[in-house]
């Protein structure tokens, strides 16, 4: 019966360590985040294996003998590799400081049960070392993990990872007083706390799954807004669809995006804003209604595929680029279809979920009115410039008309002018003339004559 709580133990740390390796891995690869949590992820998932080992042991299910003792020893030790690297890629940061003195330890700790178990005429030692790895004693897988919940609960301020620690910090002080403490009035405490501590980390992982996803949600809006905000500020097509096209891959965590645009007059749809794809895919033009854009408008509703070369409406030219899967959603304003937006898992099935359309559609909905409200802004911008160069034309005319005037004015004060010299001498005679015949001198006139005279006189 002595074997069942050494079994319980491994267990426990079989548990706890594939659940901290699992939630460690997925931090990294998920959300690409710190280097640190691929490589203690790593580390801990290969811990696990050794616990399974140490678990199989105690209840008898593999041989107990030297060849066991040294593979959990290899197992256990190769496990400190990834969990000390991870570690040194911190190395920048002085608040982790505490972090080093498990390392250290654990390093010459290795080292040193590593020697033990490769002298001859060791066993007994190794074995009790062995024993005391597993009941917690000198385990330093033990202390580095905990040291990790502590850091990841001060840099991702999550109160979830402490409680993990904590929970942890419990076992493992119930390992290190089972033993002695089993036939004696104090063994229902060590119990209890065994119990304690296990529920800790089992609230501890589900506060860290909640505040996970609340956090990633609080970020994932706050991005949103950004876009959003950064659409509604553009008011040229130009400036706005590139931004959409790269936010929107980074919003679903997909590899590249196009967007495609439908002209009503031509009854064509291009691709002319693309992310993270081939530019030999912007001479890429199908009928209205063709190809998985064209499917999105003509019902208006997004779509999912995990297999796009099947699709019957997959462009060949796409394909060739890599394009595996897919999310669609369309671009509508004022109940008209203006195009639509494509997320892409290039080279790889990227398995969209139905919450990626929900942002991608608030996403599409804010560049559609973007579209149109550039496009209502790109014919006033035209109108504006039609009239101001009909005003300019105009404006050219009168100029040209005010001249012809001024030309014509010119002319006939030239023309009087010249007149006025020309008639200036016959009339000086005729004047001349008409008053030696008032004089008499040419002859005697009658009264009549004499009137006559005198009106030109």
């Amino acid at each position: 019966m002595e074997l069942i709580p050494g079994a319980f133990v491994s267990l426990i740390n079989t548990v706890v360590f594939t659940f901290v390796g699992y939630f460690l891995l997925r931090e990294y690869f998920k959300y690409r985040t710190k280097r640190p949590y691929l490589f203690w992820g790593m580390g801990l998932t290969i811990a696990a294996l050794s616990h399974i080992l140490a678990a199989l042991e105690f209840l008898r299910s593999i041989p107990s003998d030297r060849y066991t003792l040294l593979l959990f020893l290899l197992v256990n030790h190769v496990a400190l590799v990834p969990l000390v690297v991870g570690t040194l890629l911190l190395v920048t940061d002085k608040k982790i400081i505490y972090i080093w003195l498990p390392v250290a330890y654990a390093v010459v700790y290795s080292a040193f049960i590593s020697f033990l178990s490769l002298s001859s005429g060791a066993r007994d030692i190794t074995f009790r070392m062995y024993m005391l790895d597993i009941w917690g004693y000198f385990n330093p897988l033990e202390l580095i993990i905990v040291s990790i919940f502590i850091y990841s609960s001060w840099a991702k301020k999550i109160s979830g990872y402490s409680i993990v620690a904590m929970g942890y910090l419990i076992i493992i002080i119930g390992n290190v007083f089972w033993a002695p403490s089993m036939g004696t009035e104090h063994e229902w405490l060590i119990r209890s706390s065994l119990f304690v501590g296990t529920t800790a980390l089992l609230i501890g992982f589900v506060i860290i799954s909640k505040e996970e996803e609340l956090r990633r949600h609080s970020q994932k809006l706050a991005a949103m807004n950004k876009i959003i905000s950064d659409i509604s500020s553009r008011l040229q097509i130009k400036e706005v669809l590139p931004r959409v096209a790269e936010s929107t891959v980074k919003m679903v965590d997909g590899d590249a995006s196009a967007i495609a645009i439908l002209d009503e007059e031509k009854g064509v749809i291009t691709y002319p804003y693309l992310y993270n794809m081939p530019d030999s895919l912007l001479k890429v033009v199908v009928a209205k209604g063709d190809g998985v854009a064209g499917h999105v408008m003509d019902t208006r509703s997004p779509i999912i595929l995990d297999d796009y070369p099947k699709h019957p409406a997959a462009i060949k030219e796409f394909v060739e680029a890599g394009l595996r899967s897919l999310i669609a959603v369309p671009l509508i304003s004022r109940d008209k279809a203006l195009g639509a937006i494509g997320v892409f898992g290039l080279n790889r099935v990227k398995h969209f979920q139905e919450r990626d359309i929900e942002v991608l559609q608030v996403i599409a909905n804010e560049a559609a009115i973007a579209i149109e409200n550039a496009r209502l802004y790109e014919r006033v911008t035209a109108s504006a410039e039609r009239l101001e160069e009909k005003v300019k034309q105009r404006t050219q005319e009168l100029e040209r008309a005010n001249l012809r005037l001024q030309e014509l004015d010119r002319l006939k004060s030239e023309f009087l002018a010249t007149m006025s010299h020309e008639l200036r001498t016959p009339l000086n005679s005729i004047i001349g003339f008409t008053g030696i015949m008032l004089q008499g001198l040419a002859g005697e006139i009658n009264e009549e004559q004499r009137k006559q005279l005198s009106i030109v006189y």
